[in-house]
């Protein structure tokens, strides 16, 4: 049997941007939303193959791996690998500034008399007992 599978792709994908959508705000690093799109994707090209019904496309193992999905697979374990460097590293960076058992110092901004520019400045923490 014929599955519409454009249509299977379209409904696939508005659900994908809206989960991209709602990561945006929330993302850890820079490129995080992209790398997200590239994880997930594949996934989603790798299952609509399975129900097209055109029989004239090529196979690196034959009858068991088209050529879209290895290109699938190359493009997640990539994708994986970075998004797991991304996240490590952030997780490295952030580690110097938040010490266990206390809350993060507080910040704001404030003008630089000698620069100009906007700077964070962190107050101290009170201490009272």
């Amino acid at each position: 049997p014929l599955h519409p599978v454009q249509l299977y792709e379209s409904a696939a994908l508005a659900v994908l941007f809206a989960g991209l959508w709602w990561l945006f705000p929330r993302r850890k690093f820079d490129g995080q939303v992209g790398l997200t799109y590239l994880l997930v994707y594949p996934i989603l090209r790798s299952i609509l193959e399975e129900f097209r019904g055109d029989s004239v496309r090529g196979f690196v193992i034959d009858g068991v791996l088209s050529t879209s999905q290895f290109i699938s697979v190359m493009v997640f374990i990539t994708a994986l690998v970075q998004i797991t460097s991304g996240l490590f590293t952030v997780k490295q960076a952030l580690a110097p500034f938040v010490l266990p058992g206390k809350p993060p110092a507080k910040s704001r901004k404030a003008c630089d008399p000698s620069s100009g520019k906007t700077v964070a400045v962190v107050s101290k923490r009170s201490s009272s007992k």
